[in-house]
Order: C-alpha cells, then sequence, then structure tokens
C-alpha cells in the first residue's frame, strides 16, 4: 500500500522505514522518489528537513555509545535529573529497550535537559535547529467557518474550512512566504523592498502588497488565483524555482490586476488569464452613474472601466454614432454588458483578461 505522507509531521518521517532508508542509505530510487516529492509538496519541505537532521543526529549519537556501560553511566545521568514520577515510570520502560534502540531513546528522552547538550555536540547542533527562534507555524482550519489569521508583517488570511497555511514566526530579510494548502482570501500590507510569495501547489503568487483570493484544493483540476485589488504576478512553480533573476521571472509569469484571475490547469500545465466570475467595484464608495441617457458608447464603457478596472477593447471608429439609453444600476458587470450589447447590435467576449466588444457599428 503506498503511503500518504501528506500529513505526515516530524516525527512521522523520522519514524517511517522508506524515509530513513533515504536518508541513511540513499540510493537514485529513493532519491528520484523524495526530491519529486518535495518539489511536489513544498509545504512540507521544513518537516522533511529536520526530519533529516534529526535522523542524521541520532546515528551520530549512536556512534559515541561504544557499551552497556556508557549506556548505563547516561541512564543514572538522567534519573538525577528527572523529578516526576511519572517521567520517571516511562524513563524505567525506556530503559528495558534492546541496546539497538538505546541510542534513539536517549537523543528523544535528552531533550528533557541539559545533559543533552554534554553528549554530544553534532546532535546538540540537530536540536537547536528545531529549537530555532523563528520556527515554521501551522494554521488549519478544522471549522466550518473562516479562520482569519494576523501574520507578523499585519497582512491577514481568511483561511476557508479544510485548509491549511504554514509560515515562519519571523518573516526573512528579503521576503515574505507562505505555504498554501487549500482555499484562502490574503489581504496583504504593502512592502515594496520585500515581496509577498505564496507558494500553492504548483502555482507561486508574489505580490508587494494587495488583496487576492487563491484556491488551491489536491482535489481539483485546477488552481485558481483572482485578484480583488492592486497588482500580482503568478507562476508556475517550476518557472519560478528556476529563475532567482525578478526579472527572468517576470517574463515567465502572468500579471493580474483587479477583476482578473488566472487558471491553472494540472493536466495541461498551462497558466490562463481571465476575468472573474463576478467583478466587482473597485471602491464602493465613489458614485459612478450607470444611468446612461443618450450617452456616447464611448462614455458608457469609459465608466465601466473607471468603476470596474477592467479593458474594455472596441473599435472606437466603427461605433462612434452608438448611443445608449438605459437606467443601469447594480447589476454585475457581464448583466450591465448584455444590455449594452443587446442596445447597440454587438457581442463581447472575454480574452486575457479584458472585455472584447464586436460590432458593426450603429446608423
Amino acid at each position: 500500500m503506498i503511503t500518504d505522507y501528506e500529513h505526515f509531521d516530524i516525527e512521522d518521517f523520522a519514524s517511517n522505514d522508506s524515509f530513513k532508508n533515504w536518508v541513511l542509505h540513499p540510493s537514485p530510487k529513493s532519491n528520484f522518489f523524495w526530491e519529486n516529492y518535495i518539489q511536489n509538496h513544498p509545504h512540507q519541505a521544513h518537516k522533511i528537513e529536520l526530519a533529516r537532521k534529526l535522523i542524521l543526529g541520532i546515528r551520530s549519537a549512536a556512534h559515541q555509545v561504544p557499551s552497556e556501560a556508557t549506556v548505563s553511566r547516561l541512564w543514572n545521568t538522567i534519573n538525577e535529573h528527572i523529578e516526576n514520577e511519572e517521567t520517571l515510570e516511562s524513563q524505567n520502560f525506556w530503559h528495558h529497550w534492546s541496546l539497538s534502540k538505546i541510542a534513539a531513546s536517549v537523543a528523544i528522552l535528552l531533550c528533557l535537559g541539559a545533559v543533552f547538550f554534554q553528549y554530544t555536540d553534532k546532535l546538540q547542533h540537530s536540536l537547536r535547529y528545531f529549537a530555532s527562534d523563528n520556527p515554521m507555524i501551522e494554521q488549519q482550519n478544522d471549522t466550518q467557518e473562516v479562520l482569519k489569521v494576523r501574520l507578523a508583517d499585519g497582512s491577514t488570511v481568511s483561511l476557508d474550512p479544510d485548509s491549511k497555511i504554514s509560515y515562519r514566526t519571523h518573516f526573512e530579510e528579503h521576503k515574505r512566504e507562505v505555504y498554501l494548502e487549500g482555499e484562502a482570501f490574503f489581504e496583504v500590507t504593502k512592502n515594496p523592498n520585500k515581496p509577498f510569495i505564496v507558494y500553492a501547489n504548483d502555482v507561486v503568487t508574489r505580490v508587494l502588497g494587495t488583496s487576492f483570493r487563491i484556491k488551491a484544493r489536491d482535489t481539483d483540476q485546477k488552481i485558481v488565483v483572482a485578484v480583488k485589488t492592486g497588482k500580482v504576478s503568478v507562476f508556475k512553480k517550476k518557472d519560478f524555482q528556476e529563475n532567482e533573476n525578478i526579472v527572468a521571472q517576470n517574463n515567465k509569469g502572468v500579471i493580474l490586476k483587479p477583476n482578473q484571475q488566472v487558471v491553472y490547469l494540472k493536466s495541461e500545465e498551462v497558466l490562463s488569464k481571465t476575468l472573474v466570475e463576478k467583478p466587482e467595484l473597485l471602491s464602493k464608495k465613489s458614485v459612478i452613474s450607470f444611468d446612461f441617457d443618450n450617452t456616447p458608447i464611448a462614455e458608457v464603457f469609459a465608466r465601466l472601466e473607471k468603476a470596474y478596472g477592467v479593458s474594455i477593447v472596441y473599435d472606437e471608429e466603427l461605433m462612434k454614432n452608438c448611443f445608449l439609453t438605459a437606467p443601469l444600476g447594480n447589476e454585475p458587470l457581464f448583466d450591465k454588458l448584455k444590455v449594452i450589447c443587446k442596445t447597440t447590435g454587438a457581442t463581447y467576449e472575454v480574452f486575457d483578461g479584458q472585455i472584447v466588444v464586436t460590432s458593426r457599428g450603429c446608423n
């Protein structure tokens, strides 16, 4: 049966036979499997690295246990540092393990006290890696409500049910990285010197400060990144990782503006830019009238572009004699367009995140 590593934690990896064999006795086959797994599951990379260091640390510690006498002295030292009776009972149980398992037991039990740090420098280094002052934090939403998470930089993540994000306690100096599984809405605090990067399955989204939604569930055949405000760049993960230079990355990415979205089809590995299903007004505070009374079509389209932030492409010369009389109001954008096109004898389609209007002109 194939093991599902998706929800493995550090200790799960460290105790998994397949993983331990790869760390201790790597082969071309195991290297291929685990390297591909890390590439396809970047949110698990930090756990895998910590588990790998722990296994190597335990092996180093085991090599420094030459005899039962040495181990016995070590157990006596541990007993002196443990005062709780329940812990002592647990320790006595571990003491009856076979000699081959004592090294691993010691590595775990010594985490309880300073004795561990006197035992081996290498294993001490491994534990310091675990006890980093900037560990990875995971937020899992197991409720039926949206969970709001505030990050260290002031950005907020509205995490949908059955979704998870992972991030550092403190962001790095030059970038802010978050890993997403599922669906979430991001409101990112603007910082031109520290881009905000979201890894979601096969897609990477990079922004400076904006609000957007990402839907990237493992069970879906597509990943969707939709922008509400600001501007974002979306990349295929492979293109993003292969091009560390910002300019090179931008040539591979898709730039999105408000009410635009990109759809990544997993089967085709293609990014397609379009408009969101229901474009929203950029600002509900500013009042833009959609009550048209014999209004030139150029003015009609200009108001729509300003209100929704979308680009409307049409032949100005061909439609210069088109005028619109229609008391439009709170209808969705696409409903407004249907009325406009029906009135002027035109049609429209969405292409590459723009609205393209086709018309034969008006008499």
